[in-house]
Formats: C-alpha cells, sequence, structure tokens
C-alpha cells in the first residue's frame, strides 16, 4: 500500500518531486512521510534526476578499490544498509541516505598527499 501510494505521488511530479510532506498512504486515514524504500523516496522527494544519480554512484562503486583502510568497512556497512533499504527503511527516513552517498565518494590519499 505505501509503495502504491508513492507511485502514485511520483506520476504526479516525476521531474521534481513532491517534497517531504507526510502524503503517503500507510493504512485507510494514516498517512506517512516514508516510502519504506529509499529509491522511491528519492524519487518521490526530490525527483528523477537525484535517484538516478544515487543510482548511478550505488553502481558504479568503482572507487571502493581506493578506499582508505580506516573507511573501508563504513562503506561496506552503508552498502549493505542500502541494499536493505531498498526493501524497507531502516533507521531512518530513506531521503537521510543522501547524506551517506559522500561515503561512496572519498578516496584513499596518495602518499605524497599524507607527507603535507
Amino acid at each position: 500500500l505505501v509503495w502504491d501510494s508513492t507511485i502514485n505521488l511520483i506520476k504526479t511530479h516525476p521531474l521534481i518531486g513532491c517534497g517531504t510532506k507526510a502524503d503517503i498512504l500507510m493504512n485507510p486515514g494514516e498517512y506517512t512521510s516514508s516510502a519504506h524504500n529509499v529509491f522511491l523516496g528519492v524519487w518521490k522527494t526530490i525527483g528523477i534526476v537525484p535517484m538516478i544519480t544515487l543510482m548511478i554512484y550505488l553502481l558504479r562503486g568503482s572507487n571502493i578499490k581506493y578506499v582508505s583502510p580506516e573507511n573501508y568497512l563504513s562503506k561496506k556497512a552503508f552498502l549493505c544498509c542500502m541494499f536493505v533499504c531498498a526493501f524497507e527503511t531502516m533507521l531512518n527516513d530513506s531521503n537521510t541516505y543522501l547524506f551517506f552517498i559522500t561515503l561512496l565518494m572519498t578516496i584513499k590519499e596518495s602518499e605524497t598527499e599524507k607527507r603535507q
């Protein structure tokens, strides 16, 4: 029911999204702001371009081999959470995970950068 309601809202504003208002039908007469799916949540809230950008960063994952050892476990844990969030929002609303996408964009410092 939540996903169906989210998809119907996406259809009304697919390009720019509908915002964070609690307008997703959860039960008859009950509404929520969480789409219970990170991708649907991002698309519903801020539109298709950020949702596609999020998917590209997650699918590419090419910088994971350059991750510094201090961040390696954190990034792997984040990717596991993102997988779970495709089916259910955990810990926070799905939109919060946009801020953690930066974990996928950091790269390992070279030895010359560390000396400076």
